[in-house]
């Protein structure tokens, strides 16, 4: 009898057990698990709230490269243990003040004209360069959060799972940062033109700039 009862006792915990490890299985790592469909924004959105990468760019003094605008932010931008709220205002800061340079050389070049073809062929310059970075953001949104598995169009939307549903503050963010990095580049390859410099960069307080 006691033998009977040993087995019945051992068979009850081994049941027990297996239960137990199907449980963790379906909650931890398998496929049927409560919130499988929606792996693709957890994990995005994992992506999207890890602090940033800093920038890294830094150039010798004296370089033809060098700006008063990355002079400024940058050594900000990479402060260690910088909190996410300043990280996210400084790359809103950065974009606004390329930006504002980029409208400033617009103007500077069309001063010079003498000829209205000119004055044209600039602003037809300036359309290209603005025309380009809303193109590159679509790209660049894609790569960021990696949702190539995501049907881009918003009508064929599966389990509540669109790539909009996948952005948050940090996405804005670095969207901000690059499209500044894109102004940089248009404004720098006049700026450098010349090595005497012909092109004077705005003198201003870049610490009240306000995006």
């Amino acid at each position: 009898m006691k033998k009977l009862k040993s087995v019945s006792l051992l068979l009850a915990l081994t049941l027990g057990l297996t239960a137990v490890a199907y449980r963790q299985k379906e909650t931890v790592g398998g496929a049927a698990g409560p919130g499988a469909e929606n792996s693709a924004v957890s994990q995005t959105a994992a992506k999207d709230t890890a602090a940033p990468e800093p920038v890294s760019v830094n150039y010798p003094k004296g370089s033809v490269y060098s700006n008063p605008i990355d002079e400024y932010f940058l050594p900000r931008m990479e402060k260690p243990h910088i909190s996410m709220v300043e990280f996210r205002f400084l790359q809103a800061c950065y974009q606004k003040a390329w930006k504002d340079e980029f409208e400033h050389l617009v103007e500077w070049m069309k001063a010079k004209c003498v000829y209205e073809e000119d004055k044209k062929c600039i602003a037809s310059w300036k359309k290209s360069v603005e025309k380009d970075i809303k193109a590159s953001q679509k790209v660049i949104v894609t790569e960021l959060l990696d949702v190539y598995e995501v049907d881009p169009d918003p009508e064929k939307v599966k389990d509540h799972v669109s790539r909009v549903t996948a952005w948050g503050n940090g996405t804005a963010c670095r969207l901000k940062q690059l499209e500044g990095e894109s102004y940089r580049n248009a404004v720098m390859q006049i700026a450098d033109l010349f090595t005497d410099r012909k092109y004077s960069f705005r003198k201003i307080d870049y610490s009240k700039i306000a995006p």
